[in-house]
């Protein structure tokens, strides 16, 4: 499922990242339910 810029991520989402190393629990929780932007790097798995 593509992640819209800018736009709210998924809880979902937010674990994938964070089981591959990518955001850390704290961050993910933190960046939950908030507007965030991904960038391309760090969607490359």
């Amino acid at each position: 499922m593509p992640i819209e810029e800018g736009g709210p991520v998924p809880a979902a989402t937010l674990k994938q990242l964070s089981a591959n190393g990518i955001v850390d629990i704290d961050t993910a929780m933190l960046l939950k339910g908030k507007k965030v932007v991904l960038s391309p790097c760090m969607l490359r798995m």
